[in-house]
């Protein structure tokens, strides 16, 4: 996978960033989340100091909820719902929401020392925006087993291991996701990493 942070730009000489699959709490996971974290965590870890932290942030329409885990289901929902709907009334609902917050606003990544809050580089995000960070930010809480009926609260941390056993990595990542409400069903979130990246012969 190309990178993030340098788009466009492959990855190491060893492989392109990211895993083809993570084991997490004993089952493997190939979905966009499971790509995208790593990706973005081989990069940060190929090309900046050990020990850096990594902030992204959004403004984000609605609640996290456990169907952000499975888009299907949020896509079949829709479409019931639209069954029952009167279709223009529909129209002009979803043309008044965005006329009232506008489209899909960006991702901002901030790199910082654990030990200085001086950001080290700071960039806007091509390949998400706030429509997709909802369903990257429920599965870090997926995976650390943070019940659902918690996922919006105003902090929530959590940790978890992820293992990429095709090029023998280990992450062991901790993360805080802050959440602050600024108007109804609009939300910024920003979540903070500190992980680790080892090979899994080695010490963890």
């Amino acid at each position: 996978m190309a990178g993030l942070i340098n788009s466009g730009k492959d990855g190491a000489a060893s492989g392109a960033y990211g895993a083809k699959a993570l084991h997490i709490n004993g089952f493997p996971y190939e979905n966009t989340a499971a790509k995208f974290w790593s990706c973005l965590l081989d990069e940060v870890a190929d090309g900046y100091p050990a020990g850096i932290l990594v902030s992204l942030a959004a403004t984000c329409g609605g609640k996290l909820v456990a169907d952000l885990l499975v888009p299907e289901m949020i896509l079949q929902r829709d479409m019931r719902k639209l069954e029952t709907e009167d279709a223009q009334g529909a129209i002009d609902d979803a043309m008044g929401v965005l006329e009232l917050i506008g489209p899909p606003t960006g991702v901002r990544l901030r790199l910082m020392m654990a030990d200085d809050p001086v950001t080290v580089r700071e960039i806007d995000l091509k390949d998400i925006d706030a429509e997709i960070m909802p369903f990257l930010l429920s599965w870090l809480l997926e995976w650390a087993r943070v019940p659902d009926s918690l996922w919006n609260r105003k902090a929530i941390p959590g940790k978890f291991q992820a293992e990429d056993r095709q090029r023998q990595y280990v992450y062991n990542i901790g993360f805080e996701l802050r959440t602050r409400l600024l108007s109804e069903e609009l939300y910024q979130r920003e979540v903070i990493i500190r992980f680790e990246r080892s090979k899994a012969h080695e010490p963890v």
